[in-house]
């Protein structure tokens, strides 16, 4: 019986699907992973709101992070939306910005529906970001990271944020 399965799954090549990327950078790779454990945090972590003062220790940084990480997990089905309406786009700088877009044109709730999402996405990447460049510099025994190596970060994510994009279309 086994073997029928076997072989009949091998008859079936269109089931199977083949996903040609291209192979991620090593920051790149740092940076995803720093995103799979904000996600296993967040699994453990209750919801509360985010203070407005930015944290100088990292486990304070880290819980702005879950914080917004969550916050992006909530609005991503928003954003998704809003992106295939043509109200929001992705810049090179790894953040969103309004365009026009008819959904806006129309409603006036839309338009400040895609404020608050652009402000609270852009927030959200800011401080995810930010604890990820700090915890890159920690791990190579300094405090903090220098405005290069944070830039370098935000470009690799604007890259990795560009790459999803072109093997969702």
């Amino acid at each position: 019986m086994r073997g029928f399965i076997l072989s009949a799954a091998l008859a079936l090549p269109s089931c199977i699907a083949v996903t040609n990327a291209a192979t991620p950078t090593a920051l790149e790779r740092q940076l995803l992973g720093e995103y799979e454990e904000l996600d296993r945090e967040l699994a453990t972590v209750a919801s509360v709101r985010t203070p407005q003062v930015l944290p100088s220790d990292l486990e304070g940084l880290k819980a702005l992070a879950v914080d917004a990480r969550g916050l992006q997990r909530f609005n991503q089905d928003d954003l998704a939306e809003l992106k295939s309406a043509g109200c929001i786009a992705e810049r090179q700088d790894a953040r969103v910005a309004a365009q026009n877009c008819a959904l806006t044109g129309q409603d006036e709730s839309a338009s400040r529906r895609v404020e608050r999402v652009i402000r609270e996405e852009n927030r959200s990447r800011d401080h995810i970001l930010r604890w990820a460049a700090v915890t890159a510099a920690r791990r190579e025994g300094r405090q903090i990271p220098s405005k290069e190596e944070e830039q370098a970060l935000r470009a690799a994510y604007a890259r990795l944020l560009s790459e999803a994009a072109s093997g969702a279309r």
